[in-house]
C-alpha cells in the first residue's frame, strides 16, 4: 500500500448502522496518526447493494461494509463486526464494543397492534436500561463518569433514529 493510499474503503448509506461506522472512522481519523479512509454511498434506487461486485464483498448484500486495503483488500461486513475489526487493527486504545438489542424493534414496518405495543414497550424498557446507569455518567463505558467509546458510537445512531422516526415517542 502506498503511503498516500487510504487503508479503509467504506461502502455505506446514511442509515443508523452506516452512521455508526462513519462516526468511528472519523474518530480514528482524528486520533490515529496517518489514518484515513474513503467511502462510497451506495445507490439503493439502483439496487447497487445486490450487484455482483458488492455481493463478493458482502454476501448478505447489505451496508455498511468495508474493504481493508492495508490487509490485501480484506472485506468486513455487519456493523458490530466492522467496529470490532477497526478497533482491533487501528485503535491501539481499544475501548469497548456494544450491540444494542433494540435495532430490529425500532423499525418494524407492519402495523400489528399487539406486536407494535410489545416491541415499543420493549424498546422503552431497553432504553431505560441504558438511561438508568447514565444518570450519573457521561458515557456508557469506562470507569467513573465513563469514557467516550464504541459503546456510545454504536448506540447513538439507533437511539437518535428511534426518537426521530417513532410514531409513539
Amino acid at each position: 500500500m502506498s503511503s498516500t493510499q487510504k487503508p479503509i474503503f467504506l461502502y455505506t448509506l446514511w442509515t443508523p448502522n452506516g452512521v455508526a461506522v462513519s462516526v468511528y472512522l472519523e474518530e480514528l481519523k482524528a486520533s490515529v496518526q496517518g489514518f484515513d479512509y474513503d467511502y462510497k454511498k451506495l445507490d439503493f434506487s439502483k439496487v447497487e447493494q445486490k450487484e455482483p461486485w458488492f455481493i463478493r464483498l458482502n454476501p448478505n448484500g447489505r451496508i455498511p461494509a468495508i474493504m481493508d486495503k492495508a490487509r490485501n483488500d480484506f472485506p468486513v461486513f455487519e456493523t458490530s463486526a466492522i467496529l470490532l475489526y477497526l478497533a482491533q487493527h487501528y485503535d491501539k486504545e481499544y475501548k469497548f464494543w456494544f450491540n444494542p438489542s433494540t435495532e430490529p424493534n425500532d423499525a418494524a414496518p407492519v402495523e400489528i397492534p399487539y406486536a407494535k405495543k410489545r416491541y415499543f414497550d420493549e424498546t422503552k424498557r431497553l432504553y431505560g436500561v441504558l438511561e438508568n446507569p447514565l444518570k450519573d455518567r457521561d458515557y456508557l463505558a469506562g470507569a467513573g463518569r465513563g469514557q467516550y467509546s464504541l459503546a456510545d458510537i454504536k448506540t447513538f445512531p439507533w437511539y437518535n433514529f428511534t426518537f426521530k422516526h417513532s410514531r409513539n415517542c
